[in-house]
């Protein structure tokens, strides 16, 4: 169910799902498990999320294993609640929003300790047999792979369901205006609660403060929910991604300025086409292809005017005279506007 509450994040979020310029990320913020003690001595927590979307105009499927030594590093024992909390982990994006439909499967486990290790080379190499070398994007034969493993631990009684749901959402007619069934930023809750606790609409008793989930207690203030088994997913549109230096066109650009730098220019020619090609890609939005293009063209014909004449060097405006640009190039995005 959809809940209500600041997704956070705010120097980058965007207010609307809006195609082709804006990014798509999806966050765990919060997973809670109860009977700590009884799924830490005789299980694991075992979750697994798939993120459908479009991607370079194809239908692309991401998938998200997370096992214990995955969430290990996450997570958290509540002594007074007996309980497990795990935080902020990022399973999609950020990716261009593309328009379309936007689908996700989730699923939280808890298997028997004893039986973990088997079961995991099994799905392990299922997955491994649809996917080959790992990729960031993956190929719906993975989402087959991984929805066939779910059904198996559904069926197998050493995998226990705690809570799962598959939920789709269509491409917003009005981003800034989504009906409920569209998509939007929200967060989204996967509970295993009891059916008789339902009645009206059961997301108006939640709200969520600093990525956990609340409920209101009777005089109305938001408290943290911990009374049964939850899944807390973020679902949010960024302006800007938080990676850019980890992207292929970066390492290009340093490259192309270093073989300026060197006196390098056929090398640097070389490298700088290599960048103008990389920054064309479907990893970023178009409007931010562009400020970046404007930006290292300018950058790159000053260096070279400076580095390619006898003049200069004679000068002494060699090297020395200019500096490689090593700016995030979030910060040029952000003082283009993009």
């Amino acid at each position: 169910m959809p809940i209500d509450g600041a997704l956070g994040g705010e120097q980058d979020r965007a207010k609307a799902f809006i195609a082709n310029e804006v990014y798509l990320e999806v966050r765990i913020s919060q997973i809670w498990l109860t009977q700590k003690r009884e799924l830490w001595r005789e299980f694991q927590p075992f979750a697994t999320i798939v993120t459908e979307f479009l991607h370079g105009g194809e239908e692309r499927t991401l998938p998200a294993m997370l096992g214990s030594s995955e969430l290990s590093g996450k997570l958290s024992f509540i002594e007074a609640d007996d309980a497990i909390e795990i935080r902020n982990i990022r399973v999609a994006g950020p990716t261009p929003y593309e328009g379309d439909d936007v689908t996700i499967l989730l699923a939280l486990f808890r298997a028997e300790t004893a039986n973990w290790a088997a079961r995991t080379l099994n799905v392990v190499e299922q997955i491994s047999t649809a996917v080959g070398v790992p990729a960031l994007i993956a190929a719906r034969p993975v989402a087959n792979a991984v929805i066939s493993a779910v059904s198996q631990f559904v069926e197998d009684d050493s995998f226990e369901l705690r809570c799962g749901q598959y939920q789709s959402w269509s491409s917003p007619d009005d981003p800034h205006n989504p009906d409920s069934g569209e998509l939007r930023p929200m967060h989204y809750v996967v509970m295993r609660r009891p059916t008789s606790q339902g009645g009206g609409d059961p997301s108006a008793g939640f709200t969520v403060r600093d990525g956990r989930l609340c409920a209101f207690d009777g005089a109305g203030e938001p408290k943290p929910y911990t009374e049964h088994d939850f899944v807390l997913l973020s679902i949010q549109p960024r302006q800007r991604r938080d990676d850019y230096r980890k992207l292929e066109f970066y390492g290009l650009w340093q490259r192309a300025q270093g073989a300026v730098v060197e006196g390098d220019l056929a090398g640097a020619e070389r490298a700088w086409r290599k960048t103008m090609g990389a920054l064309y890609t479907d990893d970023l939005t178009g409007p931010q292809q562009r400020a970046l293009y404007a930006e290292y063209k300018k950058r790159y014909e000053e260096m070279v005017d400076l580095f390619a004449g006898a003049d200069a060097r004679a000068q002494g405006r060699g090297p020395a005279a200019i500096t490689v640009d090593t700016r995030d190039p979030a910060d040029i995005i952000r003082a283009a506007g993009a």
